[in-house]
């Protein structure tokens, strides 16, 4: 019987811990960072509210070890040539092709005036979005015209200007393990279309927004 109850009040415990997990992840909801993960819960910061995103809707449970640690066997960057070339001038950022232009548009104007870093003929601009958080767009360099989807990462991008392929989050050296880092988001590769992005390989492919962040 001691047995029976000491198993009933350590279920009891985690019960209530979680419990208490997620009302702090309600009450800090409108906090200034985008993510906060207590206890095994991503708590949705201002982005998921301001997004029509309910409190409830937007707990979510973190990856699951395998998951994140399933999309690191990754495609080779030269297996995906650019086929297009920059030449001529630097066209402006077209802010009104998207939804977010207008919105971001220091940063675009800023971005776009770097030249091609991507695909050829395509700017790859990113910019924080708080705490461990990154939002990046792509605009053509040829006509201006900006992504109607976005990147929305925590540990960064790698891309080449030869290859229209593009890793979200990648490992860095030194990065912790998968499994143990909340911070690391979850590796994964997407091939650039010319128009969208395409995911590659096995998921979760989390990272693309819509038109707006």
């Amino acid at each position: 019987m001691h047995t029976v109850r000491h198993r009933a009040a350590g279920h009891g415990q985690k019960f209530r811990d979680m419990k208490t997990a997620a009302l702090l992840c309600l009450a800090l909801a409108g906090a200034t960072f985008d993510c906060l993960v207590i206890a095994g819960f991503v708590c949705p910061g201002p982005s998921a509210a301001g997004s029509g995103s309910t409190a409830g809707q937007g707990l979510a449970k973190l990856p699951a070890p395998e998951a994140k640690g399933a999309a690191t066997v990754l495609p080779r960057f030269e297996d995906y040539p650019s086929t297009v070339a920059f030449s001529g001038r630097l066209a402006p950022v077209v802010l009104a092709s998207a939804r977010y232009g207008r919105t971001y548009r220091t940063r675009l104007r800023a971005g776009a005036q770097t030249g091609p870093n991507f695909a050829g003929v395509f700017t790859v601009v990113s910019w924080g979005c708080g705490s461990s958080c990154q939002v990046s767009a792509i605009i053509d360099a040829r006509t201006g015209a900006l992504s109607r989807q976005m990147l929305r990462t925590t540990n960064g991008l790698e891309f080449h200007r030869d290859s229209r392929l593009l890793v979200a989050d990648p490992l860095h050296p030194g990065d912790p393990p998968l499994e143990t880092c909340a911070a690391c988001g979850v590796v994964a590769a997407y091939e650039w279309t010319g128009a969208s992005f395409k995911p590659v390989g096995r998921g979760p492919h989390l990272h693309l927004v819509v038109d707006r962040p």
